[in-house]
């Protein structure tokens, strides 16, 4: 890859690709607030179709303005990440050679596609999940009711978490491939990583045991993917 000395004309391109991505996260954002009705309307039937025995209240009087706001940001975040990720790629794409263009774009769309499954995963199967078995077991003891606060937290900490777990193969590829570790290294640390992952887990999501097994073991799955696939290098581990 080429290196390229930082400059006036750089950064300009830099803050332009920028501002064009702010800009439409703006947008949406804009759009979503004006259709705030509409957006909550989903979000219910969302949760009603899975969880048709919650009873959802506020406990305070600016929560479902400040909740509206945060999920309008969240979701207009979501909605303009593919354009985030093209912005990036004519960033850096005039720094590559003709055959690591090829190579950085297949690493840019698995990126974009692995964000994608685990998110469509945490929203569609691990939250509906989580959310039915804590509302039927509290529904057997008392009659329980969510507060909006907590509710919407708990789907963002979600996502949040699912958005790290999507990450994490690509964050140990690039660390071999910038020889910051190298592939002896990271055998040598299974037991870490293993152990790491539950932790992890244990602080990213939900108090339950299944989600934080679902976190755990992709996150252990990556971790093996890289180590088997990835060629080994001779570059010694920084701090040692």
């Amino acid at each position: 890859m080429k290196v390229l000395e930082v400059n006036p004309r750089q950064w300009s391109i830099l803050r332009n690709l920028l501002l064009k991505w702010l800009f439409a996260f703006l947008v949406v954002n804009v759009i979503l607030l004006y259709f705030y009705q509409s957006v909550w309307k989903l979000v219910f039937l969302f949760l009603y179709q899975y969880a048709p025995d919650i009873k959802i209240i506020s406990t305070s009087l600016y929560q479902p303005f400040s909740l509206t706001l945060k999920l309008s940001l969240f979701f207009s975040f979501v909605i303009t990440s593919p354009y985030l990720f093209y912005q990036s790629w004519m960033y850096i794409k005039p720094a590559l050679y003709p055959q690591e263009k090829f190579r950085i774009m297949i690493i840019f769309l698995l990126l974009l596609m692995t964000v994608i499954f685990f998110q469509i995963l945490s929203l569609c199967f691990i939250m509906p999940l989580t959310l039915s078995f804590f509302t039927s077991f509290n529904n057997s003891i008392v009659e329980a009711y969510v507060d909006l606060k907590s509710l919407v937290d708990f789907t963002l900490l979600l996502q949040e978490a699912f958005l790290v777990l999507s990450l994490w193969p690509f964050i140990l590829y690039f660390l071999l491939e910038w020889n910051v570790v190298n592939r002896d290294f990271l055998r040598k640390q299974r037991g870490v990583v293993y152990l790491s992952s539950f932790i992890i887990g244990m602080f990213l999501t939900p108090p339950d045991v299944l989600a934080q097994c679902f976190f755990a073991v992709p996150m252990i799955l990556g971790y093996e993917i890289i180590v088997f696939f990835t060629r080994n290098n001779k570059t010694v581990v920084v701090g040692n």
